[in-house]
């Protein structure tokens, strides 16, 4: 079981994409959450024929 002192590993570029086409942008800091980072896009459209 992992303790709240545990070092898991390390962050070394952290990007976010608002818009799947988009590039997306590197972070320097964000707020992390269950449901992800803040502002990263939550939802997708996926055509169910072609993925």
């Amino acid at each position: 079981m992992v303790g709240v002192g545990d070092l898991l590993g390390t962050v070394t570029l952290l990007r976010r994409y608002p818009v799947r086409s988009m590039l997306g942008e590197e972070l320097s800091a964000s707020d992390v959450t269950w449901s992800g980072l803040s502002q990263d896009r939550r939802l997708a459209l996926v055509h169910r024929e072609t993925g």
